[in-house]
């Protein structure tokens, strides 16, 4: 790939990512059949009052049980 062609795509991730963190609402992307978590918004890493390298690489099923995290004072998770 060309420089150019890298740098629109480099551009167009960062604007995409910034919608991705504006979002209200927590999404988490996950692309695999252990549900590993390959993405979280910031909704998702206030909930959970986590920064999103912890959030990143757990099994959703982990941080919904994960006792560190204090989404359910005050928050609920639906």
């Amino acid at each position: 790939m060309q420089k150019d062609t890298l740098s629109i795509y480099a551009h167009k991730f960062k604007e995409l990512r910034t919608i991705f963190d504006s979002l209200p609402d927590g999404i988490v992307t996950i692309i695999d059949s252990e549900m590993k978590i390959v993405a979280a918004n910031k909704a998702v890493t206030d909930l959970f009052r986590l920064p999103e390298k912890k959030i990143v690489g757990k099994p959703l099923t982990e941080l919904l049980k994960d006792k560190n995290c204090n989404a359910s004072e005050g928050k609920g998770i639906s």
